[in-house]
């Protein structure tokens, strides 16, 4: 976005027609700018990379990616945010409900720590890996301790799962089946004959949940007002763009 570009390009993009006004205006022409309308602001963004490159830096020199801790850590996180959302969707008056923690969020919906519905699926997809994760650590446990890993497993899958419902965003509809069959790579042996089927069944479902997005109707209520809403704002966002 900071790269600058030749004004018989870079005019013609989005509204970027009006800027080049100004300088005609100005009696200059058109000098080579970048994409972004704000370069400043571009540079700034990249400082907020710092705390993450920050954090991962600490866990490779800690070794901490090896810890089941953080797994750990990851699902109690996603339980404790299935459990604000399901407070939030049970209040008679989102509105008016002290368990959305910001101003504008997606009232009805169960946003959990978020402000987005979506954002709240993300972290619900990303933890169904983890928790087939906890499975493939346990291969090698005896039979009582596997069995009891593979029970807890399926409940946090449930409750997985029934936060996706709650929660109602097409991203997390879209993607919880493809994660969940990819997932099951992680539980079968390296040299497994069924990796490939899975690798193929995890594509193709991925490929299905898009394409039902894109030719279906998803439906009456609220989920249907989200797909709407949801296909309207890209569709401006993209225009834009």
């Amino acid at each position: 976005q900071l790269i600058p570009l030749p004004p018989e390009i870079w005019v013609h993009l989005g509204p970027r027609e009006r800027v080049a006004e100004g300088f005609h205006a100005l009696d200059i022409s058109a000098p080579w700018e970048p994409l972004s309308l704000t370069p400043a602001a571009g540079l700034t963004s990249i400082l907020t990379m710092i705390p993450s490159l920050a954090l991962f830096t600490a866990m490779v020199r800690l070794r901490a990616y090896r810890s089941t801790w953080l797994v750990i850590a990851l699902i109690a996180g996603t339980l404790a945010g299935i459990a604000l959302g399901v407070l939030q969707v049970t209040s008679s008056t989102p509105l008016a409900s002290p368990f959305y923690l910001y101003e504008q969020t997606n009232w009805g919906r169960a946003v959990g720590f978020f402000a987005n519905a979506d954002h709240m699926a993300t972290l619900l997809v990303v933890t169904i890996p983890f928790v087939a994760a906890l499975v493939g650590l346990a291969k090698t446990a005896h039979m009582q301790r596997f069995a009891a890993t593979i029970a807890t497993a399926a409940g946090l899958g449930m409750v997985v799962v029934v936060g996706l419902a709650l929660n109602g965003s097409l991203a997390g509809y879209g993607l919880a089946l493809p994660v969940i069959v990819a997932s099951i790579l992680i539980i079968l042996p390296p040299r497994s004959r069924l990796r490939f089927w899975i690798i193929g069944s995890a594509a193709l479902l991925l490929m299905a949940s898009v394409t039902a997005i894109e030719m279906s109707s998803i439906g009456s209520g609220r989920i249907g007002a989200h797909a709407s809403s949801a296909v309207q704002s890209r569709s401006n966002i993209l225009a834009t763009t």
